[in-house]
């Protein structure tokens, strides 16, 4: 049986005195004298916060592209963030006014830095304008923080489609009848 003895003392606000000593089933104080132990109300901290981070990186440039065909890309994702940390992402902007994007994935949850780089395939289908240059950007947004993003360029440049005009086909077929005559 133990009983503890009130006691005044002036202790910090997180910490705590008791005293007390052991009796035995006679009244009688059992061997030893009062014992004294200090509790102190220690909140545990937290643990830190597993921050991710955000990194992308590819290129996006096709040149003298025949116009309405189909194009394809690749860019790479990481979360170079804190071990263990989680990234969920979204690909926030892409063009939207020339070609037809497809973009697999366009999102994305969970992504851990021990995952390493994801690869996000990229298709467009070319405009039908010839000889004309187009850019852009897509746009990888960090869902968890919209300051955490990043950028890639795009660029693209339609070819002029090689044939033969009708005018010009005429022309040909009249210089070949011509000399036909001629020999």
């Amino acid at each position: 049986q133990t009983c503890a003895l009130p006691i005044s003392t002036n202790l910090p606000d997180d910490e705590v005195l008791i005293q007390a000593v052991s009796i035995d089933s006679h009244g009688h104080q059992s061997g030893f004298d009062y014992v004294t132990v200090i509790i102190q109300n220690i909140i545990p901290e937290p643990p830190p916060l597993k921050i991710p981070d955000l990194s992308c990186n590819g290129t996006l440039i096709w040149n003298a592209i025949k116009p309405g065909t189909l194009v394809n890309g690749t860019l790479n994702l990481k979360n170079i963030g804190d071990n263990e940390s989680l990234l969920n992402w979204t690909i926030s902007e892409y063009p939207s006014d020339w070609g037809r994007w497809a973009i697999n994935p366009s999102t994305g949850q969970g992504l851990t830095p021990e995952q390493g780089f994801i690869k996000i395939l990229v298709s467009v289908e070319v405009p039908t304008l010839e000889e004309t240059n187009f850019t852009g950007q897509i746009k990888i947004v960090n869902t968890d923080n919209s300051s955490d993003f990043g950028i890639i360029n795009i660029t693209l440049s339609t070819a002029k489609i090689k044939g033969y005009s009708l005018p010009r086909l005429i022309q040909v077929r009249s210089e070949e009848r011509r000399v036909g005559k001629e020999c």
